[in-house]
């Protein structure tokens, strides 16, 4: 691994770089650390060995130095001894100074002298200066009662915390430390409650993984100008359909109500009021119904007792479900992070898989390495999965650096029941991981999924298993998916899941055409407030309608709102894949003396037994028969192959299928009504064998 200065130096640092406490470098950081001040004690400085002769002490290799022989000398003149506190000397007066094109931070230096002239003897200096792990606080924002600052985090070394301390800066009043403290990730914090036009010092310390400060940096900011009632609006969730938002009040002065307009931020529709609004005491709230992947405008107003507007703050936020869902901020328990294993040491835990996560070695890893090992994460409650950002370990497992390259995923809702992602030709979707520890690679999911329970499959990795884990998404919506059943000439049937155990009192259904032709209707009556599916009807034929499901809580307030647009058009499958079309409603001429091959295996896209209806005799009289239940309006037909071996051969209906996984469609010309279907093969390959349903609708 190459490194800013020779690959010895660089192979002994990676051990030091750990506790590194000053910056070594040539640029513009170039004070004298102290070998010829003397700010570097002597025991501070040693050597590989020492000549016999006492005045060779490494103490006395000082820059300048003249104490005895004025240098460090090693009992034994080969490579390998070295000076711990590059060409060098061409004489013992001159210094020789070099400056490092890649600084580093360090806390021990080693010399390792590989050429010399008479004996090995030293006198150094080291140029650098204190690292700055946090630079520039700034002020951006004052108020009659608040200062809100900024700060730039510099290079890479670990921040686990801070804190902010703040002071009138004549002593008037005691430090006092900002509650809650920044976080971790913050490079921004707003002071509250301050005194008008004071001067404050503000002292910003960060702290390492270990709770030592690591940087400070202080400035003196003064409060002045607008009092601030309102602070802070605050995406708190985020769905596809809704934004939850907070803010804090500042001070005590009263306000008697608010009202909280939002509006697409590209103008492309009208500001709206939240109704109700938030109220007199209320410090967050939630706006339904919006539309998804779009960013909206919110501002919050406030009023006095007078009913004139004491406040304002705005901001915008984006309908998008891909909030992390709690693994990197600890949301997520340990406890409901489990493994298919662990590897032996205890800092690889599955708890330690947290994205950005420092804790053990940074990661998970298994005992074994194999692709049968898993990650998994409980959410606790079933959710919305939309992506999944994953990393590397943070320290080398067992010395070695480790990341999972390739991965899939799998979703549960009980534990029991797990689907894999698929990919678009419906195999296993198999995931690009890592090429490095540190930075995280995120894939959004293109078809997202509800699942309470998610697991990480590893396929691919560098040295060792080790992940990790993020996942995205949000909680799903109070209704949710409105699903075309049936829809004919002249009626839609939809149907709708209600999500958690939130009260619905009641419904509405709005239907539009979705070109505007026709004004918005209320479906009369409404859906009550147990039903999860409904009927509209009258509508116009091969017309594409929008229909908007709204619910209602027991306050009459709408909490839950969906949509979707449908054709009135007479293609629906009337059941045999979906099950609707009981067993016993499919006969046949006759059956294979197998009994793999059922009339009732011959559903589309069904996978009992062989996955396919199979006659006892390959002639051209054999049918499969389809009971309907009622007259219904047929206007197409889809067929498919047997999944499996048939006699160890795979077969389909030739004029129907030329393989035995991809259905074939064929719409009728001229739509019939009829109760019982029969379909009669005329060619095939191999042997008679197939999977069917009818297209069409109940006759209007």
């Amino acid at each position: 691994m190459a490194g800013p200065c020779t690959s010895g130096f660089w192979r002994w640092m990676v051990l030091v770089l750990i506790a590194t406490t000053a910056t070594v470098t040539g640029q513009v950081c170039q004070s004298p650390f102290g070998m010829e001040s003397g700010a570097i004690p002597d025991d501070s400085i040693t050597a590989s060995g020492v000549g016999h002769h006492y005045a060779l002490d490494p103490h006395l290799g000082r820059l300048n130095g003249t104490t005895h022989y004025g240098a460090w000398g090693p009992a034994l003149h080969i490579i390998g001894q070295w000076l711990q506190v590059f060409t060098g000397n061409t004489d013992t007066k001159n210094p020789v100074t070099h400056l490092l094109d890649n600084p580093v931070h360090a806390r021990y230096v080693r010399f390792y002298p590989q050429s010399w002239y008479g004996y090995i003897a030293m006198r150094v200096e080291i140029l650098g200066c204190n690292t700055e792990i946090i630079w520039g606080l700034t002020l951006n924002d004052a108020g009659m009662s608040h200062l809100n600052v900024s700060w730039t985090v510099v290079g890479n070394l670990p921040i686990s915390r801070y804190t902010l301390r703040y002071q009138p800066s004549d002593g008037s009043g005691p430090y006092q430390d900002l509650s809650p403290a920044p976080g971790a990730g913050d490079t921004s914090a707003t002071v509250l409650g301050l005194m008008d036009h004071t001067e404050y010092t503000l002292t910003l310390t960060s702290f390492d993984e270990n709770n030592q400060p690591n940087g400070v940096i202080n400035e003196t900011f003064t409060t002045g100008g607008r009092r601030i009632i309102i602070w802070g609006l605050t995406l708190n969730d985020a769905g596809m359909s809704h934004l939850n938002v907070s803010w804090t009040v500042v001070g005590n002065l009263p306000i008697s109500r608010y009202t909280l307009r939002y509006q697409p931020s590209d103008g492309s529709g009208p500001y709206q009021d939240l109704s109700p609004a938030p109220g007199a005491g209320d410090t967050s709230a939630t706006v339904l119904g919006l539309m998804d992947h779009t960013e909206y405008t919110l501002t919050l107003t406030s009023f006095d007792e007078n009913n004139q507007p004491n406040g304002v703050i705005n901001e915008t936020f984006t309908t998008v479900c891909q909030n992390p869902l709690g693994m990197e901020d600890g949301a997520i328990s340990d406890d409901s992070i489990t493994a298919f294993s662990v590897l032996h040491h205890s800092y690889v835990q599955p708890y330690f898989g947290r994205l950005k996560g420092t804790a053990g070695w940074g990661a998970w890893t298994p005992a074994r390495q194999d692709n049968q090992q898993w990650l998994q994460v409980d959410l606790g409650v079933i959710k919305r999965v939309t992506g999944i950002p994953t990393q590397g370990a943070h320290l080398p497992v067992n010395n070695h650096y480790s990341w999972v390259r390739l991965y899939k995923l799998e979703y549960s809702g009980d534990e029991f029941f797990w689907t894999t992602c698929a990919d678009k030709d419906g195999s296993d979707k198999v995931f690009t991981g890592n090429t490095d520890t540190k930075n995280p690679v995120t894939h959004l999911l293109d078809n997202p999924v509800h699942a309470r329970y998610v697991r990480f499959y590893p396929q691919s990795w560098y040295g060792y298993i080790a992940m990790r884990v993020e996942i995205l998404g949000c909680n799903t919506e109070i209704i949710w998916g409105l699903t075309l059943n049936d829809a004919g000439m002249s009626h839609l049937n939809v149907s709708w899941t209600v999500v958690g155990n939130l009260p619905i009192s009641r419904y509405t259904l709005r239907y539009q055409p979705s070109d505007g032709s026709g004004p918005y209707q209320d479906l009369s009556p409404a859906p009550g407030a147990g039903d999860t599916s409904a009927t509209v009807l009258g509508l116009m034929d091969h017309t594409e309608y929008t229909l908007t499901l709204i619910s209602f809580d027991e306050d009459n307030q709408s909490n839950g709102v969906i949509n979707g647009t449908f054709t009135t058009v007479c293609q629906s499958p009337l059941g045999m894949e979906s099950g609707a079309i009981p067993d016993d409603n499919i006969t046949a001429s006759g059956v294979g003396h197998h009994h793999y091959l059922q009339p009732y295996f011959g559903r589309l896209k069904g996978t009992a037994g062989w996955g396919g209806w199979a006659p006892a005799h390959q002639n051209r009289g054999q049918w499969l028969q389809v009971d309907l239940g009622v007259i219904k309006r047929v206007t197409g037909i889809t067929t498919q192959g047997a999944l499996q071996l048939v006699h160890h051969r795979f077969s389909w209906v030739f004029a129907g299928n030329t393989d035995t996984k991809n259905p074939v469609t064929n719409l009728l010309e001229n739509p019939v009504d009829a109760r019982f279907v029969r379909i009669y093969p005329q060619s095939w390959y191999h042997y008679i064998a197939m999977r069917m349903e009818i297209l069409g609708c109940s006759t209007d």
